[in-house]
């Protein structure tokens, strides 16, 4: 973040063969009001629930393959590299949500580096541009301003970590050892960017539910 999608359950998403692909289309950038003020808490409850979408995954985790994983973190990169310029690009915004776009752009491109590495040395050929949906969404969130781009953008980087770090874990046990150990070598860097954007979040989005 395969038959509901909680923000719309008539969406087609991703066929069964990989269910894990789900989370992403559940937690990528939400539009949607929260009926409360939001706090981090919120965020990583409803990113637990995300992730629990991917018990019956992780069971059937055998049906994921190197090319899978590969293919599908290689365009989740592709639109966090987007957001993330357009985060540290927009001078309205907080330094710290400039600067956390900044890493998580730069991050991702060093992911796909490898990850283009690892698909040419196995004939794989990932895609190279951004997944149609991605793009709307993007576009949708060139739109905002800047206090509500914040929140926005905020809120989709820690559901998309969250769903970085389920599918890298998954891909840790994949028959594979050199798409396995990259997926080892890269959970620690996930995990440190969940905490930066936890605290960034903290920090912006709850100090506009106090106001």
């Amino acid at each position: 973040m395969v038959a509901i999608d909680p923000f719309d359950p008539h969406r087609q998403i991703f066929g069964p063969r990989i269910p894990f692909k789900l989370v992403r289309q559940h937690a990528k950038y939400s539009f949607r009001e929260p009926a409360a003020p939001f706090c981090v808490h919120d965020a990583m409850k409803a990113a637990l629930v995300i992730c629990a979408l991917l018990v019956p995954a992780v069971g059937a985790a055998q049906s994921m393959t190197a090319e899978d994983f590969i293919r599908q973190a290689v365009e989740d990169n592709l639109a966090d590299v987007e957001a993330g310029r357009m985060a540290e690009g927009t001078g309205t915004l907080p330094l710290s949500v400039q600067q956390l776009g900044r890493q998580i752009s730069s991050s991702s491109m060093r992911m796909n580096e490898e990850l283009s590495r690892l698909a040419a040395s196995r004939g794989i050929v990932p895609a190279n541009q951004i997944r149609a949906s991605d793009r709307h969404t993007l576009e949708r969130l060139s739109k905002l301003q800047s206090g509500t781009f914040t929140r926005e953008y905020l809120r989709s980087v820690l559901a998309d970590l969250e769903h970085d770090r389920a599918l890298f874990q998954i891909a840790t046990a994949l028959e594979d050892p050199g798409v396995a150990q990259f997926a080892r070598n890269t959970l620690p860097e996930i995990e440190k960017q969940l905490q930066v954007a936890g605290a960034v979040y903290d920090a912006q989005v709850g100090s506009m539910a106090e106001r």
